[in-house]
């Protein structure tokens, strides 16, 4: 899908181009990835959701262990999403 964007300058006529959607340049990045880039990809992402969980559990529970928040990640990390 493109999206359409519209430039007005005064005294010059409106200039219009097409802009890719935020979807087609993903698209088109993760087309051009190799496997391996792909993966680590994934993985940083895996990293980054398992990091924003471990401290949502943290704020919720201050007073826990470490091994208590690590415990409750992979608990929720385990759940089914529905």
């Amino acid at each position: 899908m493109l999206a359409v964007a519209v430039l007005f300058v005064r005294d010059q006529r409106p200039t219009i181009w097409a802009m890719p959607s935020v979807l087609d340049l993903e698209l088109t990045r993760l087309r051009a990835m190799s496997a391996t880039e792909k993966v680590a990809s994934m993985h940083a992402l895996w990293r980054q959701a398992w990091s924003l969980t471990s401290a949502g559990v943290l704020s919720r529970h201050p007073d826990w262990s470490p091994g208590q928040i690590e415990a409750e990640v992979r608990e929720i990390f385990r759940r089914d999403p529905q």
